[in-house]
């Protein structure tokens, strides 16, 4: 199936519909739900090409981290997916410049993700977070398709993501998502 790259909330809903996604209201937003939760807000690729997917299994997880990163970055558009295929089919739709994601993650977990992703837009900065405290995932980091560039181990220090986040935003020229 071919690929639309056009960013307005219309062609998100066709490409969630055409997916097996569900539209639900939830405070204003578009949100669309597949196998648990799948949120794309309308402003994901609208216009602008800098955006965030942020991949996390852990619902809680997900939604602490989405509401924090919004907070911090509210210019900045952001999707979430629960899993790594989810996460891999909504990049395949909108490519995000950042992905922030868990390692272990049902269905797909974040090192084929990634190395799927980087196939697509290598250009793409990666922040990875996981549990594991480095053991698995540094021994991934071997392979050349699975390249990141944080690493950040659970539980989360905000001021550590953000540093991350921060950095991967100058790396790829964009200074104005946040909200300090």
């Amino acid at each position: 199936m071919p690929v639309e790259r056009s960013g307005s909330a219309a062609t998100v809903e066709a490409i969630a519909k055409r997916k097996g996604h569900e539209r639900h209201a939830d405070s204003g937003d578009d949100v669309y739900q597949e196998r648990g939760l799948i949120r794309m807000e309308s402003g994901i690729n609208s216009g602008m090409a800098i955006s965030l997917l942020l991949v996390e299994d852990d619902e809680t997880t997900l939604k602490c981290l989405e509401i924090i990163i919004a907070k911090r970055y509210p210019l900045l558009p952001m999707a979430t997916a629960d899993n790594g295929r989810a996460g891999l089919e909504l990049f395949q739709a909108c490519p995000a410049a950042i992905v922030i994601t868990d390692f272990n993650m049902p269905e797909m977990d974040g090192m084929e993700m990634t190395g799927r992703m980087r196939a697509i837009r290598p250009e793409t900065r990666f922040i990875v977070l996981t549990g594991d405290s480095g053991g698995l995932a540094h021994r991934g980091s071997e392979d050349k398709a699975f390249i990141y560039d944080h690493f950040i181990v659970k539980p989360v220090v905000f001021e550590t993501l953000f540093a991350a986040i921060d950095e991967c935003l100058e790396q790829i020229g964009y200074n104005g998502c946040s909200n300090q």
